[in-house]
Order: C-alpha cells, then sequence, then structure tokens
C-alpha cells in the first residue's frame, strides 16, 4: 500500500507536552467541546511523537491511562470475547515492546478509520489521515480506541482473520470507549466525527445495549465481516458466544 506523508511514532519525553494545558469551551448547555489546547495534561512516559505528531502522542498517552471497568471485562467476557489486553497501559507497553509504528496514511474512505498491516516483519498501524490536522478533544480519544483496536490485530500474530478476531478487537475499543466516557462526561456528545459516531461510540452501544442476544450488534458485524470465516486460529469461538447460532454472510460489504 503506498502511504504518502506518514509520521511515526518515536520514544523519548518532550517539553512541549509539559507546556499545553487545558483550556474550556462549552459548546451548549451541559455538553464541553474540547479542541486541541483544552485537553487535560497527561503523563509522557511512552512517546514522544513531536510537534508533527502531538495528536497521535496524545491519543497513545491517553491510551496508557485507560481502565476497564471489571463489571465491562466480564459482561464481554460472558458474551465470548476473548479479552486481548487488561488494560490500555497493557497495550501501549506492547507497541512499544513490539515498535508497532502508528502513522496517517490515506486509507479508503471514512469508514475506514484505522487499519493494521505488517510490510516485511514491520507492524504498522494505520490511522485515516482525514484526522491528522484534528484539534478536537473527541477525536483523539478515538483515535487512542481506534489504536487499541488495531492492536489486537497486531497481538493476534497470525495472517488469517475472523469474525471472532474483529468481534474480540472492537470489544476492545468498546471497553476504552467506556473509560473515556466515564471519564469525561458528555465529551462525545457534540461530536460529529465519523470516528466517533459511526465508530467507537457506536460499538459501545451496540456491546452494552439492552438486548441480551445482541441482535444489533451482529447484524452490524455481519454487514462489515460477515464473509470472513467464524474462527482463526488465535480467536477461538467460546461456548458462550453470542456469534453462535447466528447466520453470517447475509448482508456483507466492507
Amino acid at each position: 500500500m503506498f502511504i504518502n506523508k506518514i509520521y511515526p511514532v518515536s520514544y523519548n519525553s518532550n517539553p512541549y507536552f509539559a507546556k499545553n494545558q487545558p483550556e474550556r469551551q462549552v459548546s451548549s448547555p451541559g455538553v464541553q467541546s474540547f479542541a486541541m489546547k483544552e485537553m487535560p495534561p497527561v503523563s509522557m512516559n511512552y512517546f514522544n511523537p513531536g510537534m508533527d505528531n502531538f495528536i497521535l502522542g496524545q491519543a497513545i498517552n491517553f491510551l496508557s491511562e485507560v481502565e476497564f471497568s471489571q463489571e465491562d471485562m466480564a459482561h464481554m467476557e460472558n458474551i465470548g470475547v476473548n479479552i486481548a489486553f487488561n488494560s490500555g497501559k497493557e497495550a501501549v507497553d506492547y507497541i512499544r515492546d513490539e515498535n508497532i509504528s502508528i502513522k496517517f496514511a490515506p486509507l479508503p474512505s471514512l469508514g475506514h478509520h484505522a487499519q493494521f498491516q505488517e510490510d516485511n516483519g514491520q507492524k504498522n498501524i494505520l490511522i485515516n489521515e482525514a484526522y491528522s490536522n484534528t484539534r478536537n478533544f473527541a477525536d483523539i480519544l478515538a483515535i487512542s480506541e481506534a489504536v487499541l483496536h488495531e492492536t489486537t490485530h497486531a497481538k493476534d500474530d497470525d495472517v488469517e482473520a475472523s469474525i471472532q478476531e474483529e468481534f474480540d478487537a472492537l470489544a476492545m475499543n468498546a471497553l476504552a470507549n467506556r473509560y473515556h466516557s466515564r471519564k469525561y462526561p458528555y465529551v462525545f456528545e457534540a461530536s460529529s466525527s465519523n470516528i466517533v459516531n459511526d465508530g467507537v461510540v457506536l460499538y459501545s452501544k451496540l456491546f452494552f445495549d439492552e438486548d441480551p442476544k445482541k441482535t444489533a450488534l451482529l447484524k452490524r458485524i455481519d454487514e462489515k465481516y460477515g464473509s470472513l470465516p467464524l474462527e482463526s486460529p488465535n480467536h477461538n469461538l467460546k461456548e458462550n458466544s453470542i456469534l453462535k447460532g447466528y447466520k453470517f454472510n447475509t448482508i456483507s460489504f466492507q
């Protein structure tokens, strides 16, 4: 895949981040709208993307602070999810240890928020370049959640894709979105971004809706991934999985 104007993430400390303190705007009563300068400060223990990669660096550091609710994790396991990481920090440590590159890159459409790619042994997480100049806090958090999704694919370490693998990866970004929604109330409510509304927030709602059969979630997975095999070597179907018994490949498209 040809990648134009991509920016790899690097790994040192940078005093630039310490100088950028939050500054709030309010878009409507009860709803906070955050721009780049309005984000709360985060530690820079993992990555220094520098000025050109400020967005990716902030996303990775927000991911490093994510702690999953034990109740949310139990819910995911009860519907058949294989938990890839137990926290955002665990995922970020994996990214660092495996030297995974994170870049902005052209992807086929806005509906392709992110993508995992391996090229000659180098693992790459590609984020849609449509967000490369964003100054919106909700977008930054959504990028961090998309990175978690793609890191689940990176950890998989095989060449086979499956519905179960996507199910597991989608569950990860839903868990992170639940954390962010609790820590930053209202942050996603004013967003009009595709990566938010047709991505991370949508899956958070679908995984945690009141329907025990998760019919809407299964339909969405069928629409996007229904042509894939149900299982793959590192993503086995669990006995309690809601995927069991659903007839996939009915409306499949990418």
